[in-house]
């Protein structure tokens, strides 16, 4: 009884780190395709829209979808 649980606990946390892990790579494919956009975009974009509003924006969106995805996965 005593080694199955601790089979369980092991499993648990090999199950954790890969769930992190997998969370992380699909935020930094999200940055990444954030920035590749935002370097897409006219100059007229960038030039009618202040700098730090699309910072926020993207800032926020990916932190949302962090929270998402660590408390979900």
């Amino acid at each position: 009884l005593g080694a199955a649980l601790v089979g369980l606990a092991a499993i648990n946390v090999l199950v954790a780190l890969a769930s992190a892990h997998a969370a992380g790579r699909i935020l930094a494919g999200l940055r990444d395709e954030a920035y590749a956009h935002v370097q897409a975009l006219a100059i007229s974009y960038h030039e009618s829209h202040r700098q730090g509003e699309l910072m926020s924006l993207i800032s926020w969106e990916v932190q949302t979808l962090s929270t998402f995805l660590t408390t979900t996965i």
